[in-house]
C-alpha cells in the first residue's frame, strides 16, 4: 500500500486494479479498515481517480458489502459526502444501479433471510445522514418500498414456521428492522406534497401487503413489542401513501368505528384496500391493541388529530385518550402496563406540541385546562402509577405529569405560573402526600420548574431537612437527591437574580437554606444517611457551587474541639472535592522545604488525618483512606506524607469484620496501586528526560519511595497470612496480593514493580497454607497468586510435586467435606507445573488401589485428561465399595470428594475447543463419566429418596441393595472388610450424618457435573455428548427432582437441571429445544391426573416437584413470550382454584399450590407473574376453607409468598407496626389487581354473615387473610372518589367484625380499619362506633362486641394526633360528650377487665388530644375527674377479681401506666390515710415468698428495725403510688413501672444502662419533670428497689430492670460505706449463683457502682479484700469468649468506667488481680461483637485522661494498651509484668477439643481473635522489658523464664515432625504445631537478651534445636521464617 501511495502524485501511474483488488472482498477486520483509509487518502490526493468507472463501481460495491455496524461503512459514506457535486452525481447514479440490481436479486431469494436482511440494513444505512443515499432512494423509492413489503411478508411467513426460540427471535428482529426501514423510507422519501399521495395500483398493492403483514404480526402475542408498535406506524403511513388525506376517515371507520365530521367531503374507499381484513383488529390481544394505538397515535398528523367527530369531541381526546383509558383497567401484565404508560405519555407530548404550534381549536383548548375533565382523567392515571413497582411506569408518570402542567399553562395562557390556582393546589396536594411515595419527588421537581423554589419554601419551609432525612432509605435516596438538586439550583438562580445588587446577601441566604442542612446532617451519627448524602447530594452540590466547598471546609475546621462527626464530615467533603478535581494540586511534595509540611493540600493537618484513619467510625476511616487513594489526576505524584499515612492505616484495618468495609478498602487500594503505576511511569519518563541533576535526583527519590512502599505492602500482606489469622485478615491480605499482580502483571522488564522479585520458598509455603483455608474465596485467591508466581520464574521441586500430588489424591477420598476443595485446588496448582505428567506417571506406577490407565502417549500430552482419568478410576473403585456396602463407603470412601475434584478440573477446561488430536479420548472419557455418574446416583438413591427424616439412617433402605450389611460374603478377602463394615456401621449409627451427607453430597456433585457438562460441552452427533446422552441426563434429573425426598438432594439436582434447561431452550436442534416443553407437559399431566400411585411426593411441600417446574419455566427464553410459563400458570391456577367439599387428600391441588408458591417467590420471573397474582391470592384465600389440612397448609405458605410479592419484604418484625413501605394505596392496589376488589368484598361479606350469632362460635377461615390484606392498604389524599374501587365499601364489613367472639379477629379488624379510614370520615366513624356501645349496665350486649368496638375506636384515635389542629378539635368536640355517656365502661360497674382496659386507654387518648382546647375544657375536666376516681378506687379498695382472671395483668398494667402519668394530680391525703389497706389491693405487695423477708432485709440494709408502714408512712403521694405499684403481685405491673423509671432516672443522672437501651421508648415522658426528680432522689423508693433486688423480686425481667434502675439512679444517692460493703457482698454472692445471663449482666453493671468504696477499703480489711477478689473472679468469668454479648458488653462498660482503679491500681492494692483485669481488657478488645470491642476501646481515653479523639479503633487501642501496661506496671512491678507477658505468650487460650471427631470438624474456628498476633505483641513488649536494667530481680526472673522455657521444651518434644502431609491431611495438627513453635520461637527471641545468665543457656540451646528439628525451614511460612531468621541471628550472635 505504501508503494501505491508513493506513486499517487501521478494518477496515470496508479495501479487502479491493485487499488480495487485491495478493497475487495470486504472483511470486518482492523487491517481492512487501515487499508481502506490508506486507499481513500490516495483518492484525496488524486481526485481524478474518483471518476474512473472501475473505482466508482468498486467503492459503491464496498459500501454495500460492508456490514451495518462496521465502521468502514460510516467512513466511506463520509468520504462520498465530501465529493464535489459533479463527481457525487456519478456515485449517486451508481448507488441507484447497484441498489436496483441487489433488489432484483433479493426478490428472487426471499427465502434466504440473511440475504434479505442485509439488503434491508443497506437501505436503512442509505438514510443515516447520507445525502447521496437519500437522493438515491428518492429516485428508487417505489422499488425499495416494494422490496420491503415483500421482505416483510417473507419474514412474517417464516415466523409461522416451527423453529427454535433462537431462530424465531432472529426472525422477529428481521421483521422489526424491515418495519423500521419502511417507516423511515416513507417519512424521508415520500415527504414532499407531490409524493404524499400515490394513487396508482402498485402503491395500493404494496400498502395492502404492509397492512396484511402487519395484521399477521399483531395477531401473534409473542412477537416483539417494538415490532408490533411499528406495525401501527406503518399502517398509518401506508394508508396515507395510498389514500392521501382520506386515510384518517378509513382509520376511524375500520379501527375505532367512528367518523369525522364531514367538512371536506369523503370519497368512497378504493376497492383494493377492501382485500385486507381489518376485522381481526377487534379481536387482538390487549398488548397488540395497545401497540396498534401507540403506533397510530405516533403517526397521525397533528392537523388530523384535532378534527372534530360526528357525534361530539375530537379525535385527540374522545378517540385516542378515551380508548387508552378504557384499556387501563385490563392492564395487568408488565408489558401492557408499560405500553399504556408510554402511550399516555405520547398523548401528552403530542397534545402539548399541538398547543405550542397553535394548531388546537379554541373550544378544545378550553377543554384542556387543568381543571377540565381531560387533564383530571390523565392525572388520575398518574396517581395510580406514579408509585408503581416498575421504574418505567414511575418515569412515564412523571413525564406525563410534567406534560399535563405544560398543557394546562398553554391552554390557560397563564402569564405567571406562581399565581396559577391549579399549580398552587397541585403543589399543596403533592406536599400532603407521604415522602415514601417515589412519584412525589419527580412531580415536585416538575412543579418547581414552573413556580420556583421560593414559592415551595413558603409552602413548606422545612423541605430541605425533610428531603435529607429521606436519604436514609436507599430506595428513596436517588429521588430525594434529584429533587434537592433541582431545588438548590432553582433557588440559586432566584437569589442571584433577586440580590443582584448585593450578591453576598443572596449567596448567604442560599448557603443557610441548602448547604447548612447538609453540613448538619453530615455531622450526625447516622452512617447510612451520611453515606447516601456523600454519594448522592454532596457531589452535585460541590460541582454546582465552589463557594459551598469553601463554606463547608471553613465551617467544619474552625470549631474548637473537633468532634468525630465534624472531622468525618470534613474528610468526606474534602474527599468528594478531590475526586471531582476541585482541589488545587500541591506544587511540590511534602519534603520539608514547604512552610508547613504537615498540612495535607494546605487544608488538613496530618494529625487530623491520622485520627480520621484510626477513628472508631468505619465510614470516617474509609473516607480518610479514600482521600489518600483517590485522585482525578492519576499521574499526580504521591507524597511521602501520604505514603506514611497509608503505612499507618493498612496494618490496623486488614482484619475488619464488615464485608462492606473490606470491599471498599480493597477498591480504594486498587485505585492507589493504579495511581502508583501511572505516576511511577510518568516519573520514570521525566527522570530519563530531565538533564538537571537535582530535579532528576528528587524524581528518583520519589520513585524509590514508591518501590519501598510496594515492597513493604507485599511483605506485610504475606506476613498476615499464617495459621490462626482471622478469616477477614486472610481474605483482605490475599485480595491485596491479587490486586498487586493485576496492576503490575509483569508483562516486561520495564514494569515499575516486579512482584516475583520479592518471592521465595517461604512465600510459596504461605500460599500453600492458604489452600487449607476453610473459605473457598481464600483458596481461589491463593491459587491465583501461586499461578502468577509459577508463570513468572518460580517453580516447585519434583519432590514437592510428588508429595503434593499424593496429598491431593488422599484428600480426594477424604470423608471431611472441606478436604475435597483443598485437593481440587492443589490439582489446579499442580497442573501449572511442566513436570506434572512425570509425577502422575510415577504415582500410577506405585499405585495399588486401581489399575493403570491405557498407555497412550497422546493421552499424556493432555495433563488435564490424564488426571481426570485417574480420578475416574478412583471413583469407580469407591463406587464398587458403595455398591457392596454403602455404610462402609460413607465412613471410608464417600465418593463425593473425588467427584468434586473432577468437576473443579472440568470447569477449567474449554470443552468447546478440544483439539482434534485428543477429541476421541475426551468423548470416550465423557461417556465413561456420564455412565459413572448415573451408576453412582442409582447406588445412593435409596437414601435420598427414602421418606425417613433427614439425619436418620433409613431402616428399610438398609435391607435393600447396596446397604445390606448381612449380605457381605464371608470369603478370606472380605473378612477384613466385614470388620471394617462393623466399625463403619457403628460409626454411622452413632453419627448418621456420615451416611446422609455422603449420599446427598454425592447427588449434589452428580447433578452439578452433569449440568456443567450440558452447559459447557458441545451437544450433537459431532459434539462431546450426543442427543441420546442428553435425553439420559434429562431422565436422571427428572427422577431426582420428582422422586427425591431429601431437600439437599433435590435442591442441588435443581441447580444442575437449570443449567441443562438453559442449554436446551436455546439449542438449534428442534428435537432438543422441544424437550423442556415435553417434560413440562408430562409433569402437568401427572399433577392433573391426581393418581394416588403417582411418583410425585405430596408431602414435604411437594418435595422436588416445584423445583422441577421452576427450572423448566424460569429458563424459558423471554423471546418466546414464555408460552410454556403462561400455560403452566393458567393450568396450575385452575387446579388451585378448584373448590370441593372432599375430606380426602387432593394431591393435584396441593401440588399446584406448592408450585405456585415457588413460582411467585422466584425473582427471575420478575414481573411475568404479576398477571397471575390476583388469581393466586384468590386460590390462597379460598384454600383456607378447605377441609383437607394439606391444602390449608399449602394455602398459608402461598399467601405468605404472595404478601411478600405484592407488598415487598417485611421491614419490621413487629406485627403491630407495618412499615409504609410494605403498604399500597387502595387505588394502586385495585388498579393493579382489579378482580380482587369484588372478590375481597364478597369474601368479607360472606365471612361477616351472622358473625355476632350467639348460638354458635363463628370461625370463618377466609376472614383472617382478607383482613391481613386490607390492613396493608391505605387511602391517599390524591386519589379522589373512585366509585368503582372505593375503600369505604369495606368499612361496614370491618365494623361488623367487632362482634366476633374471636379475639384475634377483633384485633385484626381494628388494624384493618385504621388504614381504611379517610380523614374526612374519622369523626362520623367514631360517632358510629360510640353509638354501638351500651349506655347502661343492664344492657345484655356481649362483652366481645363491646371489646371489638372499643378496639376499633382506640386504633382510630391513634391517628388523630397526626391530623391538623382543626380536624383534631372537630373530632374531640364531637366524640367527648358521647363518650362520657358510656364512661361507665371504665368503672367497676363493668366487670370485664379487658373492656375496662381499652376504655381507659381511650380516655387517655382523648385527654391527650383534648388538652389545651378551651371549647371542651368542661368535658375534659369531667373525663379527668372520672379517671382519677377510677384510679383511687382501684388503689384503695379490694380487688374484685381473682388473680387468675384473664387479662388482669394487662388491665393492671394500664392502671399503673395511668397512675404514673397522673400521680402528681392525685390527692396525697387520701392515700396517706389509707396505708393500712395497701396489702389487700390488686396493685400492692403480695403475700408470696418475697414478702416474708422484707422486714429482715430492710433491717439489714437500712440498719434500723422499722416496719413497712413506718418506712412508707408520711411519704408524698407520688412515692406512695410508686412503692405501692412496685409491690404488685403481677410482674407485668412492676415492669410497667420500672421501665419508665429507668428511662426517667437515666435522663436525670445522665447514665444509661447497657441492657435498657430502647426499653420503654417514649414512656419517660408520661411523668412530669418535678415528679421524676423527686422520685429520683427519694430514699424510700431507692430502699424499696434495693429490697426488690436482693430479696423480694423473683421475675427475671423485673430483676433486670430493678438493677438497671438502681444503676442509673445510683449517682444521685448518698449511701453509707457499711451499707455499700454489705450490699456489695450480697450482690457478689447472688452473681455467683445466678444462671440467667441478662440478670447477671444487670447485677454486674450495678455492682460496679460500689467499686470506688470497696477499693479504698481493701487495705483495711481482709474480708473486703476477699470480696473484691471474688468479684474479680466473677468479672473475669463473665468476660470470657464463651459468654453472651450482653454480659461481655457490661464487663466492657464497667471496665471503662473504673479502668483507673482496676487497671492502673493507683494504690497498688490489687497486685496480681490487676493483671487479670488487663487480661480481661485485652480479651474484650479481640471479641467478635463490634459493640463489645468499641466499648472496651473506651478504656484507653479513660486511662490517658484525654478528651480529644477518644474514640479510636480497637486494633490501635490494643497496641496502645499493651504499651501502657509495659510502661506503667513495668516501672513498679517488673516481676509481675514479666510473669503476665510470659504467661500470655506461652499459654494457649483455645479450649480443648473433645476426643470424638464430628464430620464437619476441620481446622480452626474463624473467629475474630488472633492469638498469634497477640503473642507477637506480648513478645515485643517482653523483649523491650527484659532489655532494661533487671539486676534487682535476677533470681525471680530466672525462675519465671526457666519455667516457661521448660514448659515449651516439653510441648515441642511431644510434637511430630512437620511435612506436607501434616499441612494438607492433618491440618488441625499442623495449626496446633505451628502455634506451639511460634510461641516457643517468640519466647526464645525474648530470652535471648539474657544470654549472660548461664542457667538459661542449656534450656535455650535445647529449645532452639527442637524448633529446628520439628519445623524444618523447607516448610516454614513467611511469618515464621522471618521470626526464626531474626531469632537465629540474635541467638547465633549471642553465642
Amino acid at each position: 500500500m505504501a508503494t501505491l501511495q508513493s506513486k499517487g502524485k501521478n494518477s496515470g501511474k496508479v495501479d487502479t486494479d491493485a487499488l480495487c483488488a485491495s478493497l475487495l472482498p470486504v472483511n470486518n477486520s482492523k487491517d481492512y479498515l487501515i487499508s481502506l483509509k490508506d486507499v481513500l487518502k490516495t483518492f484525496k490526493e488524486n481526485e481524478a481517480l474518483l471518476e474512473r468507472n472501475q473505482i466508482v463501481k468498486t467503492l459503491v460495491e464496498v459500501y454495500f458489502e460492508c456490514g451495518p455496524k462496521f465502521s468502514a461503512k460510516r467512513i466511506l459514506a463520509s468520504f462520498l459526502q465530501g465529493l464535489v457535486p459533479k463527481v457525487g452525481d456519478r456515485y449517486q447514479t451508481e448507488l441507484q444501479i447497484q441498489l436496483q440490481t441487489r433488489i432484483d436479486a433479493s426478490l428472487k431469494l426471499l427465502t434466504d433471510s440473511d440475504v434479505v436482511r442485509s439488503l434491508v440494513e443497506a437501505i436503512n444505512s442509505l438514510m443515516e445522514n447520507f445525502r447521496l443515499g437519500e437522493a438515491c432512494l428518492k429516485e428508487t423509492r417505489m422499488q425499495a418500498l416494494n422490496f420491503l413489503s415483500h421482505a416483510l411478508q417473507s419474514f412474517v411467513d417464516a415466523s409461522h414456521q416451527k423453529s427454535s426460540p433462537v431462530e424465531r427471535n432472529k426472525t422477529m428482529h428481521h421483521c422489526l428492522a424491515t418495519i423500521k426501514t419502511a417507516n423511515l423510507l416513507v417519512q424521508k422519501c415520500f415527504a414532499e406534497p407531490a409524493m404524499d399521495h400515490c394513487p396508482d395500483d402498485s402503491v395500493q398493492v404494496m400498502a395492502a401487503r404492509f397492512l396484511q403483514g402487519g395484521l399477521q404480526i399483531l395477531q401473534q402475542d409473542d412477537f416483539l413489542t417494538d415490532c408490533r408498535c411499528g406495525v401501527g406506524m406503518v399502517m398509518v403511513l401506508a394508508l396515507r401513501l395510498s389514500l392521501g388525506k382520506q386515510y384518517i376517515h378509513i382509520l376511524l371507520q375500520l379501527i375505532f368505528k367512528k367518523d369525522v365530521s364531514n367538512q371536506e367531503g369523503i370519497t368512497p374507499t378504493p376497492a383494493p384496500l377492501l382485500s385486507v381484513d381489518f376485522g381481526v383488529v377487534h379481536n387482538l390481544s390487549l398488548t397488540s391493541t395497545l401497540c396498534l394505538y401507540f403506533g397510530l397515535l405516533a403517526m397521525v398528523d397533528a392537523t388530523d388529530a384535532v378534527l372534530p367527530l360526528v357525534t361530539e369531541g375530537w379525535i385527540l381526546t374522545n378517540v385516542f385518550l378515551d380508548q387508552l383509558m378504557a384499556l387501563a383497567p385490563r392492564c395487568e401484565d408488565t408489558s401492557s402496563k408499560v405500553l399504556l404508560a408510554k402511550a399516555v405519555t405520547l398523548w401528552t407530548n403530542r397534545t402539548s406540541t399541538i398547543l405550542e404550534n397553535g394548531m388546537c381549536p379554541g373550544d378544545l383548548t378550553t377543554f384542556l385546562r387543568g381543571d377540565g375533565q381531560v387533564i383530571s382523567t390523565v392525572l388520575g392515571y398518574v396517581w395510580t402509577t406514579w408509585d408503581d413497582q416498575l421504574d418505567a411506569l414511575r418515569q412515564n408518570a412523571r413525564i406525563t405529569f410534567e406534560n399535563c402542567l405544560k398543557i394546562h399553562l398553554l391552554a390557560a395562557k397563564s402569564a405567571n405560573p406562581k399565581q396559577d390556582e391549579f399549580l398552587c393546589k397541585s403543589t399543596l396536594k403533592l406536599l400532603d402526600v407521604t415522602w415514601n411515595n417515589k412519584g412525589k419527588y419527580g412531580c415536585l421537581g416538575t412543579v418547581v420548574g414552573h413556580i420556583g423554589s421560593s414559592t415551595l419554601l413558603e409552602m413548606n419551609p422545612g423541605i430541605a431537612a425533610e428531603l435529607l432525612s429521606q436519604l436514609n432509605e436507599q430506595s428513596l435516596a436517588c429521588y430525594a437527591s434529584d429533587l434537592y438538586e433541582k431545588l438548590f439550583k432553582t433557588s440559586h438562580a432566584e437569589l442571584v437574580a433577586k440580590e443582584s445588587t448585593n450578591h453576598s446577601a443572596g449567596l448567604s441566604t442560599w448557603v443557610s437554606t441548602w448547604v447548612d442542612p447538609v453540613v448538619h446532617t453530615l455531622c450526625q451519627d447516622s452512617k447510612r444517611l451520611k453515606l447516601h448524602i456523600m454519594e448522592y447530594v454532596l457531589p452535585r452540590l460541590l460541582k454546582f457551587s465552589r463557594e459551598s466547598l469553601n463554606y463547608m471546609i471553613s465551617t467544619l475546621s474552625m470549631t474548637d474541639g473537633e468532634s468525630r462527626g465534624q472531622i468525618g464530615a470534613l474528610v468526606m467533603c474534602i474527599r468528594r472535592a478531590r475526586a471531582l478535581g476541585l482541589l488545587n494540586s500541591p506544587r511540590t511534595p511534602s519534603t520539608g522545604r514547604l512552610d508547613n509540611p504537615e498540612m495535607w493540600y494546605g487544608l488538613v493537618s496530618a494529625d487530623v488525618l491520622k485520627y480520621a484513619l484510626t477513628c472508631s467510625d468505619e465510614q470516617v476511616r474509609l473516607d480518610a483512606f479514600a482521600l489518600l487513594c483517590e485522585n482525578l489526576k492519576t499521574t499526580e505524584p504521591i507524597t511521602e506524607l501520604e505514603l506514611s499515612l497509608l503505612r499507618y492505616f493498612l496494618p490496623l484495618n486488614l482484619n475488619n469484620q464488615s464485608p462492606a468495609f473490606r470491599q471498599y478498602m480493597l477498591a480504594y487500594l486498587h485505585k492507589l496501586l493504579g495511581r502508583l503505576k501511572e505516576s511511577g511511569t510518568t516519573l520514570t519518563r521525566l527522570a530519563s528526560q530531565n538533564k538537571q541533576i537535582p530535579e532528576s535526583q528528587k524524581t528518583l527519590e520519589m520513585l524509590e519511595s514508591y518501590m519501598s512502599f510496594l515492597r513493604w505492602l507485599q511483605s506485610h500482606l504475606f506476613r498476615n497470612l499464617h495459621p490462626g489469622s482471622a478469616f477477614a485478615r486472610r481474605l483482605t491480605s490475599l485480595a491485596g496480593l491479587v490486586l498487586i499482580i493485576e496492576v503490575f502483571p509483569h508483562k516486561d522488564d520495564k514494569e515499575l514493580y516486579q512482584f516475583t522479585s520479592q518471592v521465595d520458598s517461604s512465600h510459596i509455603n504461605t500460599m500453600m497454607e492458604c489452600l487449607t483455608d476453610t473459605f473457598e474465596e481464600n483458596k481461589v485467591a491463593s491459587v491465583r497468586v501461586l499461578t502468577f508466581c509459577f508463570n513468572h520464574g518460580c517453580s516447585l521441586q519434583t519432590k514437592s510435586q510428588r508429595s503434593l500430588f499424593s496429598a491431593a489424591m488422599e484428600l480426594s477420598r477424604s470423608t471431611k467435606p472441606h478436604d475435597c476443595t483443598t485437593g481440587s485446588h492443589i490439582f489446579q496448582v499442580l497442573l501449572q507445573q511442566p513436570d506434572v505428567v512425570k509425577v502422575m506417571k510415577s504415582y500410577v506406577l506405585d499405585l495399588k488401589v486401581f489399575s493403570t490407565p491405557e498407555s497412550d502417549q497422546t493421552l499424556y500430552c493432555c495433563p488435564d485428561l490424564t488426571l481426570l482419568k485417574m480420578l475416574l478410576l478412583s471413583l469407580r473403585d469407591q463406587t464398587a465399595v458403595a455398591r457392596a456396602n454403602l455404610i462402609v463407603a460413607a465412613a471410608n470412601r464417600p465418593m463425593y470428594p473425588t467427584m468434586h475434584c473432577i468437576r473443579h478440573i472440568l470447569s477449567d477446561v474449554d470443552l468447546r475447543n478440544i483439539p482434534d488430536t485428543v477429541l476421541p479420548h475426551w468423548k470416550y472419557f465423557m461417556e465413561e463419566l456420564i455412565e459413572a455418574c448415573l451408576d453412582l446416583a442409582r447406588v445412593v438413591s435409596p437414601v435420598v429418596q427414602d421418606s425417613s427424616p433427614e439425619g436418620n439412617v433409613p431402616t428399610e433402605a438398609i435391607m435393600g441393595p447396596g446397604l445390606n450389611v448381612d449380605a457381605v460374603v464371608q470369603s478370606e478377602e472380605e473378612k477384613k472388610l466385614l470388620l471394617e463394615t462393623t466399625e463403619s456401621e457403628k460409626m454411622v449409627t452413632l453419627m448418621p450424618e456420615y451416611l446422609v451427607v455422603c449420599c446427598w453430597r454425592t447427588i449434589k456433585e452428580v447433578s452439578l457435573i452433569l449440568g456443567q457438562i450440558c452447559l459447557q460441552a458441545t451437544v450433537g452427533d459431532t459434539g462431546l455428548i450426543s442427543p441420546q446422552q442428553v435425553q439420559a441426563l434429562g431422565s436422571y434429573f427428572t427422577t431426582q427432582l420428582l422422586e427425591s425426598k431429601h431437600r439437599g438432594a433435590f435442591e442441588l439436582a435443581y441447580a444442575g437441571f437449570v443449567k441443562m434447561c438453559e442449554m436446551l431452550w436455546r439449542h438449534a436442534s428442534v428435537d432438543l429445544h422441544s424437550l423442556p416443553r415435553r417434560w413440562l407437559e408430562e409433569v402437568m399431566c401427572d399433577i392433573i391426573s391426581d393418581n394416588p400411585d403417582s411418583r410425585l411426593c405430596a408431602t414435604r411441600r411437594s418435595a422436588g416437584v416445584p423445583f422441577y417446574v421452576q427450572a423448566l419455566v424460569t429458563t424459558e427464553p423471554t423471546s418466546t413470550g414464555r408460552v410454556c410459563f403462561k400455560s403452566a400458570m393458567t393450568r396450575l391456577l385452575m387446579l388451585a382454584l378448584t373448590h370441593s367439599n372432599r375430606t380426602q387428600m387432593n394431591n393435584s391441588q396441593v401440588h399446584s399450590l406448592n408450585i405456585l408458591r415457588a413460582l411467585f417467590r422466584d425473582t427471575r420471573l420478575g414481573e411475568d407473574v404479576v398477571p397471575y397474582v390476583a388469581d393466586g391470592l384468590k386460590a390462597a384465600i379460598l384454600g383456607f376453607k378447605s377441609q383437607v389440612w394439606a391444602v390449608r397448609n399449602s394455602s398459608t405458605l402461598l399467601l405468605s409468598a404472595l404478601m411478600t410479592r405484592i407488598f415487598g419484604v417485611k421491614r419490621s418484625k413487629d406485627e403491630n407496626a407495618i412499615s409504609k413501605k410494605n403498604c399500597q394505596t387502595g387505588r394502586a392496589f385495585f388498579h393493579r389487581y382489579p378482580s380482587l376488589y369484588q372478590f375481597l368484598l364478597s369474601e368479607l361479606d360472606e365471612a361477616t354473615q351472622d358473625i355476632d350469632c350467639r348460638e354458635r362460635l363463628h370461625l370463618h377461615p377466609s376472614l383472617y387473610p382478607v383482613l391481613m390484606v386490607l390492613g396493608r392498604l391505605f387511602p391517599s389524599s390524591l386519589e379522589g372518589a373512585d366509585t368503582h374501587l372505593n375503600l369505604s365499601a369495606f368499612i361496614p364489613f370491618v365494623l361488623k367484625c367487632a362482634s366476633s367472639p374471636v379475639f384475634k379477629t377483633r384485633l385484626m379488624a381494628a388494624r384493618a380499619l385504621q388504614p381504611l379510614a379517610i380523614k374526612d370520615q374519622m369523626s362520623s366513624l367514631l360517632l358510629q362506633l360510640v353509638a354501638r356501645l351500651p349506655h347502661e349496665t343492664a344492657n345484655d350486649m356481649r362483652q366481645s362486641h363491646i371489646h371489638g368496638v372499643l378496639l376499633q375506636m382506640e386504633h382510630l384515635l391513634v391517628l388523630v394526633p397526626h391530623m391538623n389542629m382543626a380536624a383534631r378539635e372537630e373530632i374531640v368536640v364531637a366524640i367527648l360528650p358521647r363518650w362520657l355517656d358510656v364512661s361507665w365502661l371504665t368503672t367497676r360497674s363493668n366487670n370485664c377487665v379487658i373492656t375496662r382496659k381499652v376504655a381507659l386507654e381511650i380516655c387517655d387518648h382523648l385527654l391527650d388530644t383534648g388538652q389545651n382546647m378551651d371549647d371542651i375544657k368542661q368535658n375534659t375536666d369531667k373525663l379527668m375527674h372520672l379517671v382519677h376516681l377510677v384510679l383511687k378506687q382501684e388503689l384503695l379498695e379490694k380487688c374484685q377479681h381473682s388473680s387468675h382472671t384473664p387479662a388482669l395483668s394487662e388491665f393492671t398494667s394500664t392502671l399503673a401506666h395511668l397512675c404514673l402519668k397522673h400521680c402528681h394530680e392525685l390527692e396525697s391525703q387520701t392515700l396517706q390515710t389509707t396505708n393500712s389497706n395497701m396489702e389487700c389491693t390488686v396493685i400492692t405487695c403480695g403475700q408470696g415468698q418475697g414478702q416474708k423477708g422484707e422486714g429482715q432485709i430492710c433491717q439489714n440494709v437500712k440498719g434500723q428495725g422499722q416496719s413497712d408502714l413506718d418506712a412508707y408512712g408520711g411519704l408524698c403521694c407520688q412515692e406512695n403510688v410508686i412503692i405501692s405499684l412496685l409491690g404488685s403481685d403481677m410482674y407485668e405491673v412492676r415492669l410497667s413501672v420500672l421501665r419508665p423509671l429507668c428511662r426517667s432516672f437515666s435522663q436525670l443522672s445522665g447514665w444509661r444502662g447497657i441492657l435498657s437501651n430502647g426499653e420503654g421508648e417514649g414512656e419517660h415522658g408520661r411523668m412530669t419533670a418535678d415528679t421524676v426528680e423527686r422520685l429520683g432522689r427519694s430514699e424510700p423508693v431507692y430502699r424499696k428497689l434495693l429490697d426488690m433486688a436482693l430479696v423480694s423480686e423473683w421475675h427475671h425481667e423485673c430483676l433486670v430492670m430493678v438493677y438497671e434502675v438502681l444503676y442509673v439512679s445510683s449517682s444521685v444517692h448518698t449511701i453509707t460505706q457499711t451499707t455499700d460493703i454489705k450490699t456489695f457482698e450480697l450482690i457478689v454472692e447472688k452473681m455467683k449463683l445466678e444462671a440467667r445471663v441478662e440478670v447477671k449482666a444487670a447485677m454486674l453493671e450495678f455492682s460496679g457502682v460500689f467499686l470506688p468504696t470497696v477499693y479504698n477499703l481493701v487495705a483495711q480489711s481482709k474480708a473486703v479484700a476477699a470480696v473484691m477478689e471474688d468479684w474479680c473472679r466473677v468479672f473475669q468469668e463473665c468476660s470470657q469468649t464463651g459468654q453472651s454479648a450482653d454480659l461481655q458488653l457490661c464487663c466492657a462498660s464497667v471496665l471503662q468506667q473504673y479502668s483507673v482503679l482496676l487497671l492502673l491500681d493507683p494504690q497498688h492494692l490489687l497486685c496480681n488481680l490487676a493483671f487479670d483485669m488487663w487480661e480481661v481488657a485485652i480479651d474484650l478488645l479481640q471479641e467478635d461483637d463490634l459493640d463489645v470491642k468499641e466499648t472496651a476501646a473506651m478504656v484507653l481515653p479513660a486511662l490517658e485522661n484525654t478528651q480529644t479523639h477518644d474514640d479510636l479503633q480497637p486494633t490501635l487501642v490494643l497496641e496502645r494498651l499493651m504499651s501502657l501496661l509495659s510502661d506503667h506496671h513495668g516501672a513498679r512491678d517488673v516481676v509481675g509484668c514479666v510473669t503476665a507477658l510470659t504467661r500470655w505468650i506461652t499459654e494457649s487460650r483455645e479450649e480443648e477439643q473433645s476426643e470424638g471427631v464430628r464430620l464437619f470438624d476441620k481446622g480452626e474456628m474463624n473467629s475474630y481473635r488472633e492469638d498469634i498476633l497477640l503473642v507477637g505483641l506480648c513478645g515485643s513488649h517482653l523483649y523491650h522489658l527484659l532489655s532494661r536494667e533487671t539486676t534487682h530481680y535476677t533470681q525471680e526472673l530466672l525462675l519465671i523464664l526457666s519455667t516457661a522455657l521448660q514448659n515449651q521444651i516439653e510441648q515441642i518434644s511431644s510434637l511430630k515432625q512437620v511435612d506436607r502431609k501434616t499441612l494438607f491431611v492433618e491440618t488441625g495438627d499442623y495449626q496446633q504445631q505451628y502455634e506451639t513453635v511460634y510461641r516457643s520461637a517468640t519466647l526464645l527471641r525474648c530470652v535471648g537478651k539474657l544470654a549472660e545468665w548461664d542457667p538459661l543457656q542449656p534450656l535455650c540451646d535445647h529449645l532452639y534445636s527442637l524448633i529446628q528439628n520439628k519445623f524444618d525451614k523447607e516448610y516454614r511460612n513467611f511469618k515464621l521464617s522471618q521470626l526464626c531468621s531474626a531469632q537465629d541471628s540474635s541467638y547465633m550472635g549471642g553465642q
